[in-house]
């Protein structure tokens, strides 16, 4: 039986033996985030961590964007992916309606914050003060919007689930990487340009 099915059942005993440093999760996201988020091994080996740590859900749509990048295993994969949708009671939450809504709301969240943040450059404000945000906040979450099961049913309890949720919805973390690069690069020919 693959690791990963019988981590459903064991998450703590199964994530335990694998004795991995507490930022193994954080480790995982930095490489999404700063490599190009198209590495299907990655996501792969995202899936597996989620899977070992009790997180069905997650490991599915982290299983499901490696299959999405050709993973060349992806009979295997698709194995776990049936494997963690069994073992979960909330079967709506892996159908493919749902995910699209996760990433469909995460895009819509991400390019809102990069108009936000565009007009605050074009003002000539700083990007690195919290309280020019203030504005956006005030109509928009912290964090990345649900409209699924995922947050009704499934609510992440901690930082390393939050910022896996975030990776496996979508890939919104290099997209926001991408961003930052380029308002950096924008920021500093309007600061040399004298604007």
């Amino acid at each position: 039986m693959p690791e990963s099915w019988r981590s459903a059942y064991m998450p703590n005993i199964t994530f335990n033996r694998l004795a991995l440093k507490d930022n193994v999760f954080d480790g995982i996201v930095g490489i999404l985030r700063f490599g190009t988020g198209k590495s299907a091994e990655l996501y792969y080996v995202l899936g597996e961590l989620l899977a070992a740590k009790g997180e069905p859900m997650l490991a599915y749509r982290s299983y499901k964007r490696a299959l999405e990048l050709h993973h060349p295993h992806s009979d295997q994969i698709k194995n776990y992916m049936e494997q963690v949708r069994d073992v979960s009671v909330h079967k709506r939450a892996f159908d493919d309606d749902v995910i699209a809504d996760e990433r469909a709301a995460a895009e819509k969240w991400v390019r809102e914050y990069q108009d936000f943040e565009d007009a605050l450059i074009r003002a000539g404000k700083d990007t690195n003060d919290d309280a020019n945000y203030a504005a956006f906040y005030s109509t928009h979450s912290r964090e990345l919007p649900s409209r699924t099961f995922i947050h009704d049913y499934y609510p992440a309890e901690n930082e390393h689930t939050r910022l896996a949720l975030i990776v496996a919805a979508g890939a919104s973390v290099p997209a926001l990487y991408i961003a930052w690069k380029i308002r950096r690069r924008r920021r500093s020919a309007l600061r040399t340009a004298g604007v």
